[in-house]
């Protein structure tokens, strides 16, 4: 997950350069990087909780005369993230060398910006599918200890991954394996009852809609939809309409699209560890010769006349 978070955000800073940057810095640095760095800075707050309005405006404008800058950060100067949109028709592979008994393989599918529609899609995707994963590359296959499949977005895209640790499978047999579970999927995704589809609609509107527990699940709830859903305060509620609305066929239809040949936009982050526990090692014709029990053939023995077979003479 470095390697995609390196791969698609367009400014990011693995910890091996930050490590080389810390090389360079010096005390003197340290203590000149305050002023530097709040010399033109912009304020976005957001408050949750029992205080007055007045309160707040007081607790902003201290801030603001301690930090003490120079001036307002322009708009066209703020920092944005943005995401790497990859190309479409895309399948690539990206490979690491890692110092472990295991290795590691994901593969990451991306898809057009999310609509509610297709959001609704994914959350009811992400109830039914990663147990079913589980199931076959876990339990049937035991490809390895960590099994997981898992939906999100990043700006509104969102990303779909197949992932499995193994220290007894190589990572190009794992990638193989993602991808006939994902051939089959439509078919098995089709097999699902009207009865189950409900249940599992259920379960995803319970998750949608629990109340979050704490002061601060609630305060970051909160913040999240003033900042990063610009002030969508009600998205809960159109979420849960839109799942409510969902149909099978629809959802059917939308989960197929995402992972069609068609639409691909896929990457396979493979982190290659120690083969000496894989279940197939890679040998020679010369070192399995020396190591095979012996050359064998099939003992000669001497037909036996048709009335002596099972059975004796039938005269």
């Amino acid at each position: 997950f470095d390697v995609f978070r390196q791969l698609i955000r367009e400014v990011n800073f693995t910890d091996a350069e930050q490590l080389a940057a810390l090389e360079t810095i010096t005390f003197d640095d340290l203590k000149a990087y305050p002023s530097r760095a709040f010399r033109k800075i912009y304020m976005r707050g957001f408050v949750y909780g029992n205080l007055t309005l007045q309160q707040v405006e007081t607790a902003a404008t201290n801030l603001q005369k301690a930090l003490n800058p120079e001036s307002v950060l322009p708009e066209s100067e703020r920092f944005a993230g943005r995401i790497l949109r990859l190309g479409e028709g895309t399948s690539a592979i990206l490979r690491r060398p890692i110092d472990s008994n295991d290795s590691a393989a994901v593969l990451l599918y991306q898809g057009n910006p999310l609509s509610l529609e297709s959001k609704a899609a994914l959350t009811l995707l992400n109830q039914i599918l990663p147990n079913r994963f589980f199931q076959d590359l876990r339990t049937l296959q035991q490809t390895g200890y960590i099994v997981d499949a898992r939906g999100f977005d990043i700006e509104d895209i969102p990303v779909f991954y197949f992932a499995s640790q193994s220290s007894v499978i190589d990572t190009a047999s794992l990638r193989g394996r993602f991808e006939s579970f994902i051939k089959h999927l439509d078919k098995e995704l089709s097999k699902i009852s009207a009865e189950d589809f409900e249940k599992n609609r259920a379960a995803a509107l319970n998750q949608v809609l629990s109340k979050r527990k704490t002061f601060a699940e609630e305060l970051t709830w909160n913040f999240d939809c003033a900042f990063r859903l610009h002030g969508d305060f009600e998205f809960e509620s159109r979420l849960e309409r839109a799942l409510k609305k969902m149909d099978q066929k629809k959802w059917l239809s939308l989960c197929s699209s995402f992972f069609a040949e068609r639409n691909t936009r896929r990457v396979s982050i493979e982190m290659i560890g120690s083969t000496n526990r894989h279940r197939y090692q890679e040998s020679s014709l010369e070192s399995l010769r020396e190591k095979g029990d012996g050359y064998w053939k099939r003992p000669v023995t001497p037909p036996q006349p048709e009335g002596e077979k099972q059975g004796g003479s039938d005269r």
